[in-house]
């Protein structure tokens, strides 16, 4: 019996480590998601407040290909909204295979100083087209 090449063990690695890994939220997602669409796998998201008073966002994602930023800042007194859009490559794209982090920075003026917590939406797009948003997670200062 042959051994698999080194490239697609790391493969096997990596979907192993994203399969178990998920976001806050993906379960509920919330808005314009329909009842009849298949939950979506989306890739981890995580935020930190800066120093500065910005926040920094990383998507982490399994290969290369993918497109993340920031679209949108709502604030309501207390709790502001952040609305990331992410594109992920074609399912027939061919695309490294490597472990990918992709920052987004909300600088500090965008999120009134008042506002303790922020709610980090995903935007996607669903297999009808359509927009769908996920509530991701949450940062409290």
């Amino acid at each position: 019996m042959r051994a698999a090449p080194l490239w697609a063990l790391a493969a096997c690695a990596a979907h192993a480590v994203f399969a178990g890994c998920s976001s806050q939220g993906n379960e509920s997602p919330a808005s314009a998601n329909s009842e009849a669409e298949a939950p979506v796998d989306l890739p981890p998201i995580h935020a930190s407040f800066l120093a500065d008073g910005s926040l920094r966002i990383v998507l982490t994602v399994p290969t290369g290909g993918h497109a993340f930023a920031v679209t949108s800042v709502e604030s309501n007194g207390t709790t502001a909204k952040v609305v990331c859009a992410h594109t992920a490559p074609p399912t027939d794209a061919i695309v490294t295979q490597v472990v990918t982090e992709h920052a987004a920075l909300v600088e500090a003026q965008r999120i009134p100083a008042d506002a303790q917590e922020v709610t980090i939406f995903l935007s996607t797009k669903g297999r009808d087209g359509n927009t769908l948003l996920h509530e991701s997670c949450k940062v409290a200062r």
